[in-house]
C-alpha cells in the first residue's frame, strides 16, 4: 500500500522504472507494487524453509548431546 502510494507520488522515479522495465506498457504503481509483493512472498517462503532445516538440524545435534 505504502509503495503504491510512494510511486503514485513520484512520476520520476516510475518513469524511471518504465524506462528500464521489459513490461513498460503495463507497468503502474499498481503493478509495480505487486511485482514487490511476491518478490517479499517469494523470499519470505525461502528464508522460512531454510530456517526450519537450520533449526531442525540444531534441534538434533542438542538432542544427541544431551542423551
Amino acid at each position: 500500500m505504502f509503495m503504491t502510494i510512494f510511486l503514485s507520488l513520484h512520476p520520476a522515479l516510475m518513469n524511471d522504472f518504465r524506462s528500464n522495465s521489459l513490461t513498460s506498457d503495463y507497468l503502474n504503481a499498481f503493478t509495480a507494487n505487486l511485482f514487490i509483493l511476491a518478490e517479499v512472498l517469494v523470499v519470505s517462503i525461502i528464508v522460512s524453509y531454510t530456517l526450519t532445516r537450520i533449526l531442525e538440524v540444531i534441534r538434533k545435534i542438542v538432542k544427541v548431546l544431551t542423551v
